[in-house]
């Protein structure tokens, strides 16, 4: 079948003299040829970019990457968007630990203050409640600027300063409103009423979150089993006797209010930067997709320490290894999910909760980790390792269904059909050993799972599952550059990608980049992991690692793929092959 193109070739005629880096018209047409070429392949194509992993401007770097801030909003997704890229996958969305740069120990129930763009509160229409001296001092003093790699503990820090700073000059002004100008009254007056309103809607659950903030800061430890005051570990649990629950609850209250108000505003900030970025990321036409880790955030089973049980944790076992992984995870209690008339139990509404935010907040739909978590997990008695098993199929039969689905149809995708999303914008990381036939059951709900080209053979890449996604590499595995050092079989790899029977081509940053470099070493804590990021030159990297043969040639991986799928494709297709071999070409061109 023919596919309408413009014929970018035509458009140039004989002009072949121009510099290997597009104008603007030429990137339209590129993008309208790469589009149409994923369109004969019936492909989408996410790209898999973490939110730390946003560039920023030399000028307004603040240790990390930020994805609404001014930067991204500039550079990154007209970027992106301009690839053929529909959605961007990023990493989970909730509140950072402290002491851990791992996106998968953050907190879901709370909101990434640290994806509020400092240099917007200097601004009147901010009420200029950040000092223009404090930003510049926070970009000035960043350790890793123009680096490449992000200043987590750095930022942590410098951001929590700043959104402080920002919260008592917002009461100040607030107090004294009559003494500003029109512009600043007029953004206080509207954050003071934003501000009531977030308490009114999020105030219970997020002054949970600084309660827990606060307690680390007293004890020293981010983690409240090693907490020393066992009133205090179970302050939100039966465990601990309503009247001091309720004493030092209020004693923590009095004691820290301009404490909790200030995490209570930075949580309203963020959530602000969310929605109002959301906004302006449509516009560039990219869908954003979520993540949600398997494990619950140490803060989450601390506010809610009934839900869960107290004596089994979460790992992974395979039948041929008789060493299991020993996560350490909390699991939630199973008979707390569901009431006996089906209805959802307090567990149940607890997860369920999880999940819509997840939904709402993310237009392309989410991405679950470790699927198998959910459906039917390998538990284990944390001070008995000999009591273990599969927690639904063996030690709570029935609970999660016969097939294990219960929580994914009356949780999972209820959640996702109340944000009007279904089964297909679910991506199940489903990888490693999935028990019984709960991959039986992920594909009769029609839930798409996660295929891994270095992983499989030719023939398993090419017959793939239709609704999964597919990808060279991710945040868990060595780089595509790293994998195949020789460029030719590394491009023969991502033509075998494009050209599989998998619809969702998910590319990782570093393999569009063409970066060495790991992002992610397993098991691996500190600074330095999950710190790569884009350069403030990341585009002008990216024509250089084309022209040298070692980024991800869109056009021609595209072009190749629809040859190898339909080896009548020049002959059906004769401008779009075409327009696809010349830009191929043109973005090997030396300056």
């Amino acid at each position: 079948m023919k596919v309408n193109a413009f014929n970018s070739y035509e458009a140039y005629g004989s002009h072949a003299s121009f510099k290997r880096r597009l104008k603007q018209y030429e990137k339209n047409l590129c993008k309208n040829d790469i589009e149409n070429g994923l369109k004969s392949l019936n492909k989408t194509m996410t790209i898999i970019l973490p939110t730390n992993c946003s560039p920023s401007m030399a000028t307004k770097d603040v240790g990390i990457g930020q994805p609404y801030s001014t930067s991204s909003n500039i550079m990154l997704y007209p970027f992106l968007s301009g690839w053929g890229y529909t959605s961007q996958q990023r990493q989970p969305s909730g509140l950072g630990k402290p002491s851990d740069a791992s996106p998968y120990v953050s907190n879901s129930s709370a909101y990434n203050s640290a994806i509020v763009d400092l240099e917007k509160l200097t601004t009147p229409d901010m009420g200029s409640i950040l000092s223009k001296k404090t930003y510049k001092d926070i970009v000035n003093n960043n350790p890793k600027k123009g680096m490449g790699v992000s200043s987590y503990s750095y930022n942590v820090h410098a951001s929590k300063k700043a959104l402080d700073e920002a919260y008592k000059t917002f009461i100040t002004k607030k107090d004294n409103i009559s003494s500003l100008d029109e512009t600043e009254q007029k953004a206080i007056k509207k954050l003071d009423k934003e501000f009531k309103m977030f308490k009114k809607t999020h105030g219970q659950e997020q002054e949970k979150n600084a309660l827990y903030s606060i307690l680390s800061d007293i004890h020293g430890n981010d983690y409240w089993p090693n907490w020393d005051s066992t009133v205090d570990k179970n302050l939100y649990s039966c465990h601990c006797p309503l009247e001091y629950r309720n004493e030092r609850i209020s004693e923590l209250k009095e004691n820290h209010k301009d404490e909790i108000e200030s995490f209570l505003f930075s949580q309203m900030l963020a959530k602000k930067t969310l929605d109002e970025g959301q906004k302006t990321l449509e516009q560039d036409g990219i869908k954003e997709i979520g993540d949600i880790p398997v494990a619950f955030s140490d803060a989450e089973v601390w506010g809610n320490k009934d839900l869960f049980l107290s004596d089994m944790r979460m790992g992974c076992k395979e039948p041929w290894n008789n060493d299991p992984q020993r996560w350490g995870f909390f699991v939630l209690d199973p008979e707390k999910l569901f009431n006996n008339d089906g209805t959802l139990g307090d567990a149940g509404k607890f997860l369920y909760k999880k999940y819509e935010r997840a939904f709402k907040e993310n237009k392309g739909g989410v991405r679950i980790d470790h699927i198998v978590g959910l459906m039917d997990p390998y538990v284990y008695d944390d001070k008995n390792w000999h009591h273990q098993g599969r927690l639904y199929s063996e030690l709570y039969p029935g609970v999660n269904g016969d097939n294990y689905e219960r929580i994914l149809k009356d949780i999972v995708l209820k959640a996702a059909n109340e944000a009007g999303l279904n089964s297909s914008n679910i991506i199940a990381e489903d990888l490693g050993y999935m028990p019984n036939n709960t991959k039986e059951t992920l594909n009769n709900l029609g839930i798409g799972g996660i295929c891994v080209t270095q992983w499989m053979n030719g023939h398993d890449i090419w017959h793939a599952p239709r609704n999964n996604a597919i990808m060279v590499s991710n945040h868990d595995t060595a780089s595509a550059a790293e994998l195949y050092p020789n460029k030719d079989e590394r491009k023969n790899k991502f033509i075998e990608l494009f050209s599989s029977g998998a619809k969702n081509l998910q590319i990782f940053w570093t393999d569009m980049m063409g970066i060495r470099e790991r992002y992610n070493m397993p098991g691996k804590t500190g600074d330095e992991n999950w710190s790569l990021r884009l350069t403030p030159d990341f585009e002008d990297v990216y024509y250089k690692k084309l022209e040298e043969n070692d980024a991800l040639n869109i056009p021609e991986v595209i072009y190749e793929a629809n040859k190898r799928r339909n080896p009548n494709f020049d002959e059906q297709n004769i401008e779009l092959a075409s327009s696809l071999k010349h830009w191929a070409s043109v973005l090997k061109e030396k300056e």
